[in-house]
């Protein structure tokens, strides 16, 4: 039976869901609780306002059981509307906004220590560089340096927090990067690849879980020309945002259905790591994460 509670932490927690106000805004924050193996995902749904307008997406999860996530708020000064990180508690307390320029900055990302966020900032639609912060907004450091037309983004961080993988686009196609956290020894693993998404790395570092237009694939970092396929073939219309389980013995994926009509609606499946045992977790929800 799938279980909410509301401490963002692995763990138990048995109060209500925890809110984040944005302005006039809340965020609902929840987790659900796999049957399969005791472990908790949070699933922090899109924000929409009453026009349909998307207000904040993506949360993850970081140390002393911090959450980073973008919104999308007014500048005061321009009146323009960005994509900007905010982090909050998990019991909803302390928010802050950690970005605030008059570009976007977006996909946020905790490292495996807590230490550090990466992010993504430029046009959330076009070019943009990678960064990394620390959880107070300070210390920001630009790790990626890209002709104009190219974008950087999608970072997704080693278990041993020393090397991010992410997604860029030069020459056209999607192609999938690795690069150390100092900025150096920045190589392409996964070139011209269709819509390649964030991918996820395998706890022990060895292989990346990587989404595209045809479904999910296991990708040996060292030896990037061997491509797996796991998982469900009948994709349409996607699959996005996959997350190992600690022990590397489950994968949680969001999977998009098609409702008909241009509506789409989001929701979490578990599988085993060979891609197995296949079920849905939780409807209406995205950003996976153990």
């Amino acid at each position: 039976m799938l279980v909410l509670v509301a401490a963002l932490s692995v763990g138990s927690g048995t109060a209500s869901k925890p809110t984040a106000p944005i302005g006039s805004f809340r965020i609902d924050l929840a987790l659900a609780a796999s049957p399969l193996g005791g472990a908790l995902l949070p699933a922090a749904s899109h924000l929409r306002n009453g026009q349909g307008q998307l207000l904040a997406k993506s949360g993850f999860l970081g140390g002393d059981g911090l959450i980073v996530f973008e919104a999308r708020v007014q500048s005061p000064r321009t009146g323009l509307f960005r994509w900007q990180i905010f982090r909050v508690g998990s019991d909803g307390s302390d928010q802050r906004q950690l970005t605030d320029l008059e570009v976007d900055s977006f996909a946020p990302s905790f490292s495996p220590d807590g230490a550090e966020i990466a992010f993504s900032r430029g046009d959330a639609g076009g070019d943009s560089e990678l960064y990394l912060m620390n959880p107070e907004g300070r210390a920001v450091r630009q790790l990626t340096f890209s002709p104009p037309g190219e974008f950087n983004r999608s970072a997704a961080w080693s278990p041993d927090g020393t090397r991010l993988a992410f997604v860029s686009n030069p020459h056209g196609g999607n192609h999938l990067y690795v690069i150390n956290d100092d900025g150096t020894q920045r190589r392409v693993i996964a070139p011209r690849r269709r819509n390649v998404g964030r991918p996820a790395w395998a706890p022990d570092g060895s292989h990346l879980l990587v989404p595209d237009t045809y479904g999910l694939y296991l990708l040996s970092v060292q030896a990037p020309d061997r491509w797996k396929r796991i998982g469900p073939t009948d994709i349409s219309p996607g699959i996005a945002r996959p997350a190992w389980r600690p022990d590397g013995k489950r994968i949680a994926f969001v999977r998009l259905d098609d409702c008909g009509g241009g509506c789409r609606f989001f929701h979490i499946d578990i599988m085993r790591a060979d891609g197995r045992d296949l079920h849905q977790v939780m409807p209406n929800a995205g950003s996976p994460n153990w």
